[in-house]
């Protein structure tokens, strides 16, 4: 595995994370507002709906997991697509990646 894939891999991986924790931080706020109306009815205190909204993030981060590799991968894919330095740090000519870049010329 060359320094260039590793360095694609590590920057794609903190997109992914960086999106799926935006999207796991808004789903807990919205569900968190469903919650709102039930606390003070039967013994159902704030606590008791933090703890339950609390409990459902992991099948939460389960839920949203492929949109935030899209998005990610997406973002952090455009992101590195203008950066010629970290080619040229990896000893890749910026000539040699046109024809990879631009796709298929037929």
């Amino acid at each position: 595995m060359s320094v260039l894939d590793r360095f694609v891999i590590a920057a794609v991986l903190k997109g992914v994370f960086l999106v799926l924790l935006i999207l796991i931080s808004l789903g807990t706020v919205f569900e968190f507002m469903r919650e709102l109306p039930d606390v003070g009815t039967a013994r159902y205190s704030l606590n008791v709906a933090v703890a339950k909204v609390a409990l459902q993030i992991p099948a939460l981060a389960v839920i949203l997991m492929p949109a935030a590799a899209l998005i990610g991968a997406l973002l952090e894919t455009e992101a590195l697509s203008g950066e010629s330095s970290t080619r040229q740090i990896a000893g890749f000519s910026t000539i040699s990646l046109k024809p990879c870049s631009t796709g298929p010329t037929a």
